[in-house]
C-alpha cells in the first residue's frame, strides 16, 4: 500500500494549488449581484433603506429564512418587477410575468454566514469561496484517481506497476490549470457553481463505491449529495449526466440493473423539480 503515499500526496499538492492560484480573488471586493446581496445579507442599513424606498429591496433583509428563499430571486412579478421599470432597470416594455427566481438555499446559507462571522471583509467572503475551489478540486482528484484504477473488467486495480498512480492527480491538475476556474473565486456571488462541482464530485465517489465495492451508505449518500448539489445551483442537474455516462462505460451487470441503478438520481431530480416549481 505503500505506492499509494506519492499519489495522496500529489492529490493533496493539486488541491493545495487550486488555493494559491485563487489567492489574487481576494482582493476583487464586490462585483455585479454582490450588492445586491449584500443589501440583503447584511441586515438593515443606510444603502439598504434608499433601495427599500424605491421598492427595490423586500422585507425581510439580514433573516436567515429570507435569505434562503429570496437571496438569487433578481425579478418577481409579484415582488419588484414594477419598481425595477420605474428605476429604469428594465426596459417598460418588459413582459408583466417576466421573472429570473432560482431556489439556491445551501449556496445562500454560506452567503449568510459570510455575513454573520465578517460582515466588513469581503477578502474573508472570497477566502470562502477560495475553500470551497479546494475542496472542489480534491473532490475532482479523488475521483479521476478512482476511475483511473478501473480496469476493463469493471474492478478496481491494486497493482503498483500500473500507471494510473498518477493519472488522478494530473487529470486533477489539468482542471485546475483551466482558466474557468478562477471566475467563481472572484466573483462572490458564484460561489454556487464550486459548491454544487464539490457535491457533484461526492455523488460520482458514492456512486462508484456503492457499485464496485457494494459500499452499502452510497446507496444513500450518493442521491443526498446531489441534492446538494442542485439545491446549491441548477447546474447540478449535469451531474446526472455523469452517472449515466458511469453506468454506460464503467457499470457492471446488464443493463436493466445499470439503469436502476439510476433510479434514485432520477427520482432526486424530479422531486426537486417539482418542489422548485411550486415555490415559483
Amino acid at each position: 500500500m505503500a505506492y499509494r503515499k506519492p499519489e495522496t500526496l500529489a492529490v493533496l499538492i493539486v488541491s493545495l494549488g487550486a488555493v494559491v492560484v485563487s489567492l489574487p480573488a481576494v482582493k476583487m471586493g464586490l462585483l455585479n449581484d454582490d450588492f445586491m446581496h449584500r443589501s440583503i445579507l447584511a441586515g438593515p442599513s443606510e444603502s439598504g433603506d434608499r433601495l427599500a424606498q424605491r421598492g427595490l429591496m423586500p422585507q425581510g433583509s439580514g433573516r436567515l429564512g429570507f435569505a434562503l428563499s429570496h437571496l438569487f430571486v433578481a425579478v418577481h412579478p409579484d415582488e419588484n418587477l414594477q419598481p425595477l421599470r420605474d428605476y429604469g432597470a428594465l426596459p417598460w416594455w418588459t413582459y408583466d410575468g417576466f421573472r429570473v427566481a432560482f431556489w439556491r438555499p445551501v449556496a445562500a446559507f454560506t452567503h449568510w454566514l459570510d455575513y454573520r462571522l465578517f460582515p466588513q471583509s469581503c477578502s474573508m467572503m472570497h477566502l470562502h469561496s477560495i475553500l470551497w475551489f479546494a475542496v472542489a478540486v480534491l473532490g475532482v482528484a479523488v475521483l479521476y484517481r478512482r476511475i483511473a484504477r478501473i480496469e476493463p473488467s469493471g474492478l478496481a486495480s491494486d497493482s503498483p506497476t500500473g500507471r494510473a498512480a498518477w493519472i488522478g492527480a494530473l487529470a486533477a491538475l489539468l482542471y485546475l490549470l483551466d482558466g474557468d476556474g478562477f471566475f467563481p473565486t472572484m466573483w462572490i456571488a458564484n460561489r454556487n457553481l464550486l459548491i454544487s462541482l464539490f457535491f457533484g464530485a461526492m455523488t460520482l465517489i458514492a456512486h462508484d463505491r456503492w457499485r464496485r465495492e457494494s459500499w452499502r451508505p452510497g446507496v444513500v449518500l450518493a442521491p443526498a449529495c446531489l441534492l446538494a448539489s442542485l439545491l446549491a445551483t441548477e447546474g447540478g442537474t449535469a451531474t446526472f449526466a455523469y452517472l449515466f455516462a458511469y453506468e454506460v462505460a464503467l457499470g457492471r451487470g446488464p443493463a436493466r440493473r445499470r439503469g436502476l441503478a439510476l433510479v434514485p438520481a432520477a427520482v432526486v431530480i424530479a422531486l426537486w423539480r417539482l418542489v422548485y416549481n411550486l415555490l415559483g
